[in-house]
């Protein structure tokens, strides 16, 4: 059972430097993951001012990239999310192998049954209290939905 980290929604944290570098990692490694796939990154509008997570698609693979902006964690789908929908999730994750040769960062590419397990309320116990409270705000419905969302 895949355990949800401290300071997975963000809420209460500053957008900090460390964040805004993660962003840059993930970029460059979606980018090489395009090069290796002679495509072309899509970047997808974010609606909210200081989102969670950050999305980019692979054009040829039709993917789309989902990186949580405060917990090195991504996420693969295959229809882009929807920007200033609740969940990120617009249809189910899927799993995806990464070439080896793919850009030095690693981030934990979770993959399609931990995304779309359904949240047992166990799954919360690590977080914060002030993240706890936005899950019972917000009722998410699987991990996913968790670490990726617009925590508003």
């Amino acid at each position: 059972m895949f355990e949800l980290p401290r300071g997975v929604t963000g809420y209460g944290k500053e957008n900090t430097r460390e964040a805004v570098g993660r962003k840059d990692f993930f970029t460059q490694w979606v980018r090489s993951l395009a090069s290796a796939n002679h495509s072309k990154v899509v970047e997808v509008p974010v609606a909210e001012p200081w989102p969670s997570f950050t999305t980019l698609g692979i054009d040829r693979l039709e993917i789309w990239l989902l990186h949580n902006n405060h917990v090195p964690l991504v996420g693969v789908l295959t229809v882009p999310p929807e920007p200033g929908s609740s969940w990120a999730a617009a249809g189910g994750y899927v799993d995806l192998e990464v070439p080896t040769h793919a850009a030095g960062w690693r981030p934990q590419l979770l993959g399609a049954a931990v995304l779309n397990a359904p949240l047992e309320p166990s799954s919360l116990d690590l977080l914060a209290s002030a993240e706890r409270e936005l899950a019972d705000r917000y009722k998410p419905q699987t991990i996913g939905h968790v670490i990726f969302n617009y925590w508003a």
